[in-house]
């Protein structure tokens, strides 16, 4: 063993050195490689979003001008675009192909309108999605479910599932106009809350001590016993407000203290209508006919948009009259 002792030496470290350069080398060889990897993922996923990011941005443009297009109000259009929304594929070059949707929009009454689109680049099997939201701006009109400048002897037999808001005073039933009722709201309901900008007049609602409304009528309307206020007869189930200012109420625009009745734009309302009324009476008439009878112009029901004058004659039960959709 004497003999070869240094040559075996030797030999085992050279290859112990060896060993240790194949080591170093495959471990460089891996960090490199690993690097170029995460490199070219890293330019992949942002050429991806910047991709994702200018289609959303083309979405948005989209959008905006088929708004514009179809002249509908901003509640209608995302009606319109978020039920059974449609893929719009898009090349976008390079090997890279787009696709976007609107995946949601804002909730019926919202005070703004808006619509999420998600646009997504891909290449092969990598791909990159943004979300933008896309402001349409104030809805039309008013959120209320009624509004009008008076109330008076026009609300009996009325029920109104959502908010009223009167722009003058509220008083519900015949009497005198703009003064004081004698209960004929009786049958009329307000499922919602009442905002009036001026007063409330009432003959049979009980007040507390400092002229406040007091809530506590109870009723069975079918479902169960409710509690509500009773104002010449008839109830509100929310809150009610005089001398109101809640922004349900549209603005004061000439700057006498009271909110004015909104613009209406007549196309506008005319494209975006999409409801019903049905039951009572109805009576259909063109704008130059006169109405004689109660025969004249009589309709099952309305669809959309009348051209002329309705004259609609409720009935004391709450299925006489059907508002749908409007």
């Amino acid at each position: 063993m004497d003999g070869f002792k240094p040559k075996g030496i030797a030999l085992v470290t050279t290859l112990i050195a060896v060993l240790v350069v194949v080591v170093l080398m495959s471990i460089l060889s891996a960090s490199v490689l690993s690097e170029l990897r995460q490199g070219s993922a890293v330019r992949v996923r942002d050429e991806l979003i910047q991709s994702a990011d200018s289609l959303s941005e083309r979405a948005r443009l989209h959008l905006a001008l088929d708004y514009r297009r179809r002249q509908l109000s901003v509640p209608r259009y995302i009606e319109l675009v978020t039920t059974n929304p449609t893929t719009h594929q898009v090349d976008m070059g390079n090997g890279i192909t787009g696709a976007w949707r609107v995946v949601q929009g804002s909730p019926p009454g919202a005070e703004y309108g808006w619509v999420e689109v998600a646009a997504t680049a891909s290449r092969g099997a990598q791909s990159q999605t943004v979300l933008r939201r896309i402001s349409f701006g104030q809805n039309d009109v008013f959120k209320l479910a009624m509004l009008s400048e008076t109330t008076n002897c026009m609300y009996c037999h009325l029920r109104v599932r959502g908010d009223v808001g009167a722009l003058f005073h509220h008083r519900p039933g015949w009497g005198s106009e703009g003064v004081n009722g004698h209960g004929s709201g009786y049958n009329s309901v307000i499922y919602g809350n009442l905002y009036a900008a001026r007063t409330i007049t009432n003959d049979d609602t009980p007040r507390d001590s400092q002229g406040r409304l007091v809530r506590g009528v109870h009723w069975a309307d079918g479902v169960g016993h409710l509690e509500a206020y009773r104002i010449n007869g008839s109830l509100v189930t929310g809150h009610v407000e005089a001398n109101s200012t809640n922004p349900a109420l549209p603005q004061d625009v000439d700057g006498d203290g009271v909110p004015d009745f909104p613009p209406i734009r007549r196309s506008l309302a005319m494209e975006s209508a999409n409801g019903q009324v049905r039951g009572g009476l109805i009576l259909a008439l063109p704008r130059t006919q006169q109405l004689t009878n109660l025969t004249t112009g009589l309709v099952g029901s309305v669809s959309r948009v009348h051209d002329g004058n309705l004259v609609l004659i409720g009935t004391p039960t709450e299925t006489g009259m059907v508002w749908k959709g409007l």
